[in-house]
């Protein structure tokens, strides 16, 4: 028994030198943590509560794998979302809050019903131009749903004036926070989350972790896993009439499953356009698309007309951003033309049109600009 004596005073020893050196290390780290955290490029501000503290930590602990994944979605999303919201005049880290809504899941659904990678309730999305029916839902559709995305931000930031009680309003809508915002007396975000649903309340610290873990994964070893060259690498078909991916599957050999996580608004697998639309967008795997395009030359008829550039990496919607332009009553071909910066022919190519087809008042056309010569017509 004596001999455990010297034993258990060492290790209690040992014990008690190493728990006070590990909690200095903590507190360095948080330490650092805050730093980093102060300049985050967000449009809201920083605070490093412990709200905040508890995110960031699911990321850097048992989150880290999951973040990885994350981390490797966004790198093949996030270009495009930039892309958009810079167009719509809205700062381009707001991207982030995609992280929050699906971790960058396209096909994701909450326990309420709301969709997609933005998770837009059916009236929001209807309201903000996206289809959602049992054969097509566009709150799936990335690129679609990011616009609408930035247009319901950007409205919630003109009503509010500030982007923390926007992204509040993005996440349990603009009523329940005027309705906060009476009840205190105050449009102060960090003083208003008490009286905001729970989720609501944790829901600015949660956008700021998840900008954090992007800005900084690499401080902390996170390493990026690269998302499936098939959906980085993506070849853009405009499409008019009607094709399933089925048949796509067969005649490219592109597996169907990869069609369908590539093309995820038609729940029914057909891919098609309605009376009023001109075009819709088919997604493929790039290296696919010399066998799509020789699958398409190898029949003389079909219920479908695809536009094909020349090269399908050159497809202005890898380049610039896809605008969609209601015709108003007495505007011309001309007029559509001068206040996108575009020519006409490149209009009517975009939209199956021929030049003798004249525009329609209420109809929709595609215009494709790049980024630097954006006109908000």
């Amino acid at each position: 028994m004596k001999k455990l004596i010297p034993w258990t005073l060492m290790v209690m020893g040992c014990m008690l030198w190493y728990v006070p050196v590990s909690h200095a290390a903590y507190h360095d780290e948080d330490d650092l943590i805050e730093q980093r955290f102060l300049q985050l490029d967000v449009p809201v501000a920083p605070v490093y509560d412990e709200v905040a503290k508890w995110y960031v930590n699911r990321y850097l602990t048992y989150g880290r794998r999951d973040a990885s994944l994350m981390l490797g979605r966004a790198r093949a999303w996030f270009p495009m979302i930039e892309q958009v919201f810079a167009a719509h005049d809205i700062p381009t880290s707001l991207k982030y809050l995609a992280i929050v809504e699906s971790h960058l899941y396209p096909d994701a659904e909450s326990e309420v019903g709301a969709r997609g990678m933005w998770q837009f309730m059916p009236s929001t999305a209807r309201l903000y131009g996206l289809k959602v029916s049992a054969r097509r839902d566009e709150r799936l559709d990335v690129y679609r749903a990011t616009v609408a995305a930035a247009r319901f931000l950007k409205d919630l930031h003109r009503e509010f004036g500030d982007w923390e009680l926007a992204l509040a309003a993005y996440n349990c809508g603009s009523g329940r926070v005027q309705q906060a915002i009476n009840q205190v007396g105050t449009t102060n975000y960090w003083r208003l989350r008490t009286y905001l649903p729970r989720q609501t309340a944790r829901y600015v610290p949660a956008f700021l972790a998840a900008a954090y873990v992007w800005q900084y994964h690499r401080v902390h070893g996170i390493e990026v896993r690269p998302a499936p060259s098939w959906l980085r690498d993506q070849a853009v078909v405009m499409l008019k009439g009607r094709v399933s991916l089925r048949a796509v599957s067969e005649g490219t050999g592109v597996p169907l499953a990869i069609l369908r996580q590539l093309n995820p608004a038609w729940e029914g697998g057909i891919v098609y356009t309605t009376t009023e639309e001109r075009a819709v967008l088919l997604h493929l795997p790039q290296a696919a698309f010399p066998a799509f395009r020789a699958w398409v030359k190898s029949r003389s008829k079909w219920d479908f007309e695809v536009n094909i550039q020349p090269n399908a990496q050159r497809d202005p919607i890898a380049s610039g951003l896809l605008r969609l332009h209601r015709v108003r009553v007495g505007e011309r071909w001309a007029d559509v033309a001068q206040a996108y910066g575009v020519s006409i022919q490149e209009l009517q190519r975009w939209n199956f049109l021929s030049a003798d087809e004249p525009v329609v008042p209420g109809m929709w056309l595609k215009v494709y600009q790049p980024i630097g010569t954006w006109h908000n017509a």
